[in-house]
């Protein structure tokens, strides 16, 4: 390897494991071993795949990837440096740098608010000065995610399933982040809507030069995106998977 910016681990985990506890008593009640010595890097510019069932653990470590979770032992890192959880000031930082998109665009949006103040609230949350620039900045940001910017005065309710996924799409693209965590993104959409939602994330990272792990359960989905899909089991990596090479007809 060259050791080149290309090859560096934008996030990774290192032995990472995590339990919770089922049931509402910590006498008796059962523990859930979501993440079990779990090891993974995440390289600059490349898209991973996060594929597996149910309980499998991906969304426990798209938590930890986010920074929004302290596994229980092992390390976190975030461009080659281990995640100082104790450094409030600098955690604070990092999650601005790291963005996750969650399933339901409709339960991470106010219904009451407008598309702009939807933009806007990452933007307060991360005390960023809103100037008249930046406000004219917004058309750009949503053509950038294929919406109208005709869109911006009306309420979150009022929007499609698809436009609602491309405004906290879009959302997440406000604090300008290093890495997108999409969970389980493309779920929910018909045919088409995943089609065009996957080209748009492909043409993101692109533009950008993003680092993105996509967490789904559907590996024909994965195999499509990512260069490289790790099938997790029981909070465990069990298996890894490279994409096709193109010039192969992907046979190898």
């Amino acid at each position: 390897m060259s050791g080149g910016p290309a090859d560096r681990a934008v996030l990774s985990a290192a032995n990472i494991s995590m339990r919770y506890r089922r049931g509402g008593k910590l006498s008796g009640s059962e523990q859930i071993q979501a993440l079990d010595g779990m090891s993974l890097e995440v390289r600059s510019g490349e898209i991973l795949a996060l594929v597996g069932p149910s309980g499998s653990g991906k969304s426990t470590l798209a938590r930890c990837l986010a920074f929004l979770e302290r596994p229980d032992s092992g390390e976190v890192g975030f461009q080659g440096e281990a995640v100082p959880w104790e450094d409030v000031l600098a955690m604070r930082g990092l999650r601005r740098r790291v963005q996750l998109v969650f399933q339901d665009p409709a339960r991470a949006v106010s219904p009451r608010f407008t598309t702009e103040q939807v933009l806007r609230e990452p933007q307060q949350a991360w005390q960023q000065r809103a100037s008249p620039q930046r406000a004219l900045d917004w058309a750009q940001l949503l053509a950038e995610v294929e919406l109208d910017p005709k869109v911006l005065p009306m309420r979150a309710r009022s929007l499609s399933g698809g436009q609602l996924q491309r405004l906290v799409l879009a959302r997440a693209l406000v604090t300008e982040p290093d890495a997108l965590l999409l969970d389980e993104t493309f779920s929910g959409l018909d045919l088409s809507l995943q089609a065009k939602l996957a080209n748009l994330v492909l043409g993101l990272v692109e533009s950008r030069g993003l680092t993105c792990v996509l967490i789904t359960h559907n590996s024909a989905l994965a195999e499509q995106l990512a260069d490289r899909s790790l099938v997790l089991s029981q909070g465990r990596v069990v298996d890894e998977r490279s994409a096709p090479d193109a010039s192969t007809g992907g046979t190898s």
